[in-house]
């Protein structure tokens, strides 16, 4: 069947009814990518005047609402990388701007927002591409300029991060319900204790000196060095006012996945000007992370405590190995969780064939750690369970009887601890410690509640 219709002068002419509606159909589909394009034009003038009036978190919003029918748009895709590097968002900024470069290789001023997104994300060899590419090939003199400012910044990232210097001071004021880590009661069978070998409640001051030094060796190799003075007076408390000095220097090597590490450390403890411990270690650990969330870690170390000579005795050899497991989470408001179970196990093992002291020991330790999107606060949470075995039995008091009594402690501690960042270089953290520890030997059976108010002001990066 044919249909007719007026052409010309009039004269008929005969249309078959298939050839019209496909005509009709093309003329909608004509219609509809005009307004399609018509819409995409009015969505990226509207993203495009926001960025101009510095309003980018808007223009955020308005273009990821309509990211899945203008993704790979090359338009589209640079507005998007503009804006995300304006937001400080660089990785979001380096996919978007990536997709540009390929589709259209010669829109120089899209590579040049990539060089700077991939020198925000700290990739700094993908930058200098960028910006070398721009200098060789790009025929607008302010781009050029630009561009060699911004390798000329890298270079000099590249200079510091080869080497990071950190020195802090850290003030803090406490209480301490046993500063001397004592038994309550004065009474051991039929001795009395003097003062000091009873528990002492005082006030605290902390003063401590912290610096480290880190030395990039190339991209896998890190040198790492610490060192810290610190004193700790008691007002209240007999015998225990404390110096030390702390100091360690290590070697890293890291992949994406994987981080090792090896050093020795060294310490040297001054109770009360008298009593003299110096202790050297060295310890290994390595760090695999095993997907998006989870990490385990494994550490090895040993070290050799040595005493004054009047507490030679005392003198021992440790060894111990732990085991940790990190679970990672990001809360809705970008915020991370970072949770952490630990087991340790080690020995210990007096230095002098005469000395029967000596012990095996475990702890199992749970810690939480918080920290905020922007970073300026952090909290973190340890409970913590330790389980002593001494080798030699000890002397016990029943009835004024003295009776052998193998020992066998076990400690519980909790502690917590917030650092706020009040400013560029202070830091205030407030920090709460309470532990118990049960012994069947009444002398060791003590427990104690700790709470400082620590102020750190950066001296020097």
């Amino acid at each position: 069947m044919l249909q007719q219709c007026k052409h010309g002068e009039g004269h008929p002419i005969k249309v078959q009814p298939t050839k019209l509606l496909t005509a009709c159909f093309t003329v909608f589909i004509i219609n509809s990518v005009n307004i399609a394009i018509a819409n995409e034009i009015d969505i990226l003038n509207e993203a495009n005047q926001l960025i101009s009036n510095n309003q980018n978190l808007q223009a955020m919003q308005l273009l990821e609402s309509h990211m899945d029918e203008n993704a790979g748009i090359p338009a589209y895709d640079y507005l998007l990388g503009k804006t995300s590097l304006a937001l400080k968002k660089p990785n979001l900024a380096i996919f978007a701007l990536e997709r540009v470069s390929l589709s259209t290789p010669d829109f120089h001023n899209a590579r040049f927002l990539l060089g700077k997104a991939y020198l925000e994300a700290g990739e700094f060899e993908q930058a200098s591409r960028e910006f070398s590419l721009i200098i060789r090939s790009s025929n607008k003199e302010d781009l050029r300029e630009a561009s060699k400012t911004y390798l000329q910044t890298i270079e000099d990232k590249k200079k510091a991060a080869k080497q990071s210097t950190n020195l802090m001071l850290t003030l803090g004021l406490g209480i301490d319900s046993n500063a001397n880590n004592a038994t309550d009661n004065d009474i051991f069978g039929s001795i009395k204790l003097s003062d000091e070998s009873v528990s002492q409640s005082s006030s605290i001051s902390r003063y401590t000196l912290s610096g480290s030094y880190n030395y990039l060796i190339n991209r896998r190799y890190q040198i790492h060095s610490n060192a810290q003075i610190f004193k700790y007076e008691y007002a209240d408390a007999l015998f225990v006012n404390t110096n030390g000095a702390a100091a360690s220097l290590g070697v890293s090597h890291r992949t994406k996945t994987n981080n090792q590490y090896a050093g020795i450390d060294y310490q040297h403890i001054e109770v009360n000007k008298k009593l003299n411990s110096k202790q050297l270690a060295t310890s290994a650990s390595h760090y695999q992370k095993i997907s998006d969330h989870f990490a385990i870690r494994g550490t090895i170390r040993g070290a050799q405590v040595k005493h004054h000579e009047k507490y030679k005795i005392a003198d021992y050899r440790t060894v111990n190995g732990g085991l940790q497991l990190h679970h990672f989470a990001t809360t809705k408001e970008k915020e991370s969780v970072t949770t952490s179970f630990s087991l340790l196990a080690g020995k210990e093992r007096p230095l002098l064939a005469t000395s029967q002291y000596g012990r095996k020991y475990a702890t199992v330790l749970l810690g939480i750690q918080f920290g905020s999107q922007n970073r300026k606060m952090n909290l973190s949470t340890n409970l913590s369970y330790t389980y002593s075995d001494y080798d030699r039995d000890f002397a016990s008091f029943t009835n004024n009887q003295v009776i052998s009594t193998q020992r066998t402690d076990k400690t519980v501690s909790f502690s917590t601890k917030l650092n706020l960042k009040i400013h560029k270089k202070w830091t205030l953290s407030p920090e709460f410690r309470v532990m118990r520890t049960r012994s069947p030997i009444a002398l060791y059976e003590y427990g104690k509640m700790q709470l400082m108010l620590l102020v750190s002001r950066q001296l020097a990066t």
